[in-house]
């Protein structure tokens, strides 16, 4: 049985056990995947990753957590808001019963 190691680097939706069937398919033997690494997510590398228990022992939980929560966010783009918006987008219930113009972030 031969073996095939490949990386990719795709986007969110992409199924890469379907790419290995397809992969399989224009070689005419078939294919399928025996493992699969995520090795990225978004700014996070495998570099950044701990266990969760880890994690859970760490005294300074909460900090790293809003670490990794400025992290996730930091590729976004930011956006100004007044006092009522900040109000607003404070209160999520209150965003569900408003329509609105304004593209979707």
């Amino acid at each position: 049985m031969a073996l095939l190691s490949i990386r990719v680097d795709c986007s969110k939706g992409t199924y890469v056990r379907v790419l290995a069937e397809d992969i399989g398919e224009q070689l005419g033997c078939g294919a399928h995947l025996i493992g699969l690494r995520r090795t990225r997510v978004g700014a996070f590398t495998l570099a950044d990753a701990i266990t969760l228990d880890a994690l859970e022992t760490l005294p300074m939980r909460s900090a790293i957590v809003s670490y990794c929560l400025r992290r996730l966010v930091a590729s976004l783009p930011e956006i100004a808001l007044d006092q009522d918006a900040a109000t607003t987008c404070a209160r999520p219930s209150a965003l569900a019963t408003q329509t609105s113009t304004a593209p979707t972030l």
